[in-house]
């Protein structure tokens, strides 16, 4: 049995405001690819390259930036490339950084200033890597 996914009408359309009034309406426009936008907690966002995963409680700079880092996983082809790969996290990583070219300065002064986002970024806490 799978999972019913509740769309969010109120957080796509949250989602949707808060890319055209921050200057992101291709990224909007990008929103209707989904099939469903859902909340979603432990995380601030995630997506299966059909559905998008968001953190309600993202004030709206940090909500963009989430959103839009989550639409490049999939405008870049990110799982597709992903087939050939055997160790998922370290990949996960790779395309993280490969997604940090995109930012802005405005971006950079968001996550800096954010204690949600610049803690929760693996790829700038794991030492290991």
């Amino acid at each position: 049995m799978t999972a019913v996914i509740q769309n969010n009408t109120a957080l796509r359309n949250r989602i949707v405001g808060v890319l055209f009034d921050g200057g992101y309406p291709d990224y909007a426009v990008s929103l209707a690819a989904f099939r469903n936008v859902s909340t979603i907690t432990g995380k601030y966002g995630a997506t299966d390259y059909q559905n998008l995963f968001v953190d309600e409680t993202l004030n709206d700079d940090e909500l963009s930036l989430v959103v839009r880092h989550e639409i490049l996983h999939v405008i870049l082809n990110h799982r597709k490339r992903f087939k050939s790969y055997h160790k998922p996290n370290l990949w996960n990583m790779a395309c993280d950084f490969e997604l940090s070219n995109y930012y802005s300065y405005h971006d950079d002064q968001v996550m800096l200033g954010s204690e949600r986002l610049c803690t929760g970024c693996s790829v700038a806490i794991n030492s290991e890597y």
